[in-house]
């Protein structure tokens, strides 16, 4: 009951057992009857989204119950950056303050899917083939130009729940602009009452 709700990664299959090994968040591994996991697309994403998370944490100090285990890959991790160069001229994606993986964006200026805009994503990577950046937006990824990404520090990444919420109140606000007359929708535009 412990387990119930944490993330994974699937490891291998034990044929003799029919037990799944399973690596969790802290790095710890168990074994796991193949009746008691939940697959899912979107599952890998979080799982790493959320790995990364927690080792910042680590490595900040904030995870006050980090494992052994993660602290000392904290502090590997701490003691290669600095003797490392930054990132400067090699990194594949663009120079753009704020945008880089991990970072949390808002879309803005979406042509083709216009009601994207103003939704909050996660940058997951950078494809230089097509110079788009991969979009965790909580429900659904999508590839964007760096055009249409805005850096929202300060917010938190979105989850499912919080697109869920995100889309229904974006949503909420195209009904009632295309309820309102032209005199309206520029008032509201400029933040006028009347």
């Amino acid at each position: 009951a412990a387990l119930n709700g944490q993330l994974c990664k699937l490891l291998g299959k034990d044929e003799q057992t029919q037990r799944w090994t399973v690596e969790l968040m802290s790095g710890e591994q168990k074994s796991v009857k193949e009746s008691n996991l939940e697959a899912s697309p979107e599952i890998d994403t979080d799982f790493e989204a959320a790995r990364i998370e927690r080792m910042l944490k680590a490595r900040s100090g904030a995870l006050p119950g980090a494992s052994p285990e993660e602290r000392a890959a904290a502090d590997a991790v701490r003691a290669s950056e600095e003797n490392q160069r930054p990132l400067g001229q090699r990194t594949a994606w663009p120079k753009v303050k704020g945008i880089h993986p991990g970072a949390v964006v808002r879309l803005q200026g979406l042509q083709a899917a216009p009601e994207l805009n103003g939704r909050k994503g996660r940058c997951i990577s950078f494809d230089p083939e097509t110079g788009r950046w991969k979009v965790d937006l909580g429900d659904e990824q999508k590839a964007l130009r760096v055009d249409n990404l805005v850096p929202a520090t300060g917010e938190k990444p979105p989850t499912r729940q919080s697109a869920e919420a995100e889309k229904e109140e974006l949503l909420g606000k195209v009904k009632r602009t295309s309820e309102m007359n032209a005199k309206e929708v520029y008032a509201q535009s400029y933040g006028w009452d009347g």
